[in-house]
């Protein structure tokens, strides 16, 4: 240790924290999402049609007369949501199986939560539950709440069906390869 013979106290301080500042920018850099921001733009320019056309497709199959129906697309982003006070447990399941025969990927909530980044969480409107079901494609996010969800939340006093679909780099399933 004759290195260290030779520092000051000053000198060994100022060591550890360059050190400490160097790890934590490296770790920094490692959270980063693998895609720059004019790629993921160029991503979701090239699926947002597929992901408008799922939208829709989900929204014919629940097929509810009461229905709020929402695509929005952003450079960095794409969400959609289907919502209704009208509910059926079975329907929701079929739709979750139907989007599995077109290659979506079920994920169960224990996958969910170990994808999510601890420092940038995924969090959509509603609680994902064992009751949630969560499929990724392409890096995109289908969730589907397979129950009532009427006044559970603050903001499903008159709602009873979510079904979601999204493409961020947020989404646990971006950078999944499914």
């Amino acid at each position: 240790m004759k290195f260290l013979e030779n520092l000051s106290v000053k000198e060994v301080i100022v060591i550890i924290v360059l050190l400490a500042v160097v790890i934590g920018f490296m770790f920094t850099l490692s959270n980063i999402p693998t895609n720059l921001p004019d790629e993921i733009e160029i991503e979701l320019e090239n699926k947002t049609p597929w992901l408008e056309q799922t939208s829709k497709d989900v929204a014919e199959f629940m097929s509810y007369k009461d229905a709020d129906f929402v695509i929005s697309s952003r450079s960095s982003s794409f969400f959609s949501y289907y919502t209704s006070p009208e509910y059926s447990e079975d329907k929701l399941i079929r739709l979750g199986q139907q989007l599995e025969r077109q290659e979506w990927i079920p994920i169960n909530l224990q996958q969910f939560n170990n994808l999510q980044d601890p420092g940038l969480p995924f969090t959509p409107n509603q609680e994902v539950n064992d009751k949630t079901i969560i499929l990724c494609k392409d890096n995109a996010i289908a969730l589907v709440w397979v129950e009532n969800l009427q006044g559970k939340y603050e903001h499903t006093k008159e709602i009873s069906t979510f079904i979601m679909i999204e493409l961020n780099y947020l989404s646990p399933c971006y950078g999944l390869e499914t």
